[in-house]
């Protein structure tokens, strides 16, 4: 099984990448 701690590893790329993508998109100005 796996523990707290290993979904959380696990899923924090996925979080940032996506937070990336909400901020890309959100202001695009800054992304540039």
């Amino acid at each position: 099984a796996l523990t707290a701690q290993e979904l959380t590893a696990m899923n924090l790329p996925d979080m940032l990448s996506l937070a990336a993508k909400v901020i890309g998109f959100l202001s695009p100005a800054s992304a540039e």
